[in-house]
């Protein structure tokens, strides 16, 4: 028969061969590995540096955002401070108003009489009109401004 060496030797063989090609195979693998490690190391990189500029850019927009409210802050003072003066304008050019109102309506009531006795052409009432319509118009203007 045949010698059983000579069997146990071809087994052997038989599995040196087979893991001679799992070997081949398992060192085509660990290369494509070490490839693509080396491509996710750079890729890794390039993740770090654009978080980098992302915290820069954030940085800078809070820096211009604080810069920006501190500016509309101060807009906001000043608006607050010209409201207040307008509405002390405001407020005097309505007390101006009602004395011209009082002082006209005074004037009108306190007409001379022989004023009232001069007949109606002598008397220009087209102007009187034209006036007090102007007046109404001022004063009107006035409590809108209010």
């Amino acid at each position: 028969m045949i010698d059983l060496n000579l069997v146990i030797d071809a087994v052997v063989a038989v599995l040196l061969g087979a893991t001679l090609i799992y070997c081949v195979v398992l060192n085509r693998r660990l290369s494509a590995m070490r490839h693509a490690q080396s491509d996710l190391r750079g890729l890794v990189e390039e993740f770090n540096q654009a978080t980098e500029k992302a915290q820069s850019g954030v940085l800078e927009l809070k820096k211009a955002s604080g810069e920006a409210g501190q500016a509309l802050q101060a807009e906001m003072r000043q608006a607050r401070g010209l409201a207040d003066e307008l509405r002390l304008i405001a407020g005097s050019a309505d007390r101006v108003a009602q004395r011209l109102d009082a002082s006209i309506t005074r004037g009108r009531g306190n007409g001379s009489t022989a004023d009232k006795n001069k007949p109606q052409s002598t008397r220009e009432p087209a102007a009187a009109n034209v006036r007090s319509h102007v007046e109404k118009e001022l004063l009107h203007a006035l409590r809108q401004a209010r």
